[in-house]
């Protein structure tokens, strides 16, 4: 099973941000929540918050040799270097991306209207 680290949007912005004002730039900093979910859960949950009817066919393809099964940053160099935490969890996320494609583009559980 695929898992991956999905930060919010809006704190991911707000971290290369923070990055773009060091001076002297540093090495690599990990943006990212630091926590990994599962593919399969991700896509459950969006299906839920959105209502809608369509069946998920997860794992009705098989896997790509190239594809990561597991992703997950460590954000401890972003804590430290940026004083940046992510703090919004994967359920908030959702929810807030969700709602904000509803309001900029009207769509509602069946698809665009």
């Amino acid at each position: 099973m695929q898992g991956r680290d999905l930060p919010y949007v809006d704190e991911a912005v707000e971290a290369f941000l923070r990055v773009a004002l060091i001076r002297p730039p540093v090495g690599v900093i990990n943006i990212g929540h630091g926590v990994q979910h599962a593919i399969r859960d991700v896509a459950e949950g969006i299906a839920s918050l959105t209502g809608t009817r369509a069946k998920l066919r997860i794992g009705s393809r098989p896997a790509r040799a190239q594809d990561l099964q597991d992703f997950v940053t460590r954000v401890d160099r972003a804590a430290t270097t940026l004083q940046w935490r992510p703090i919004v969890p994967i359920h908030g996320g959702l929810l807030h991306t969700i709602n904000w494609h509803r309001q900029h583009h009207k769509l509602n559980a069946t698809g665009p209207s």
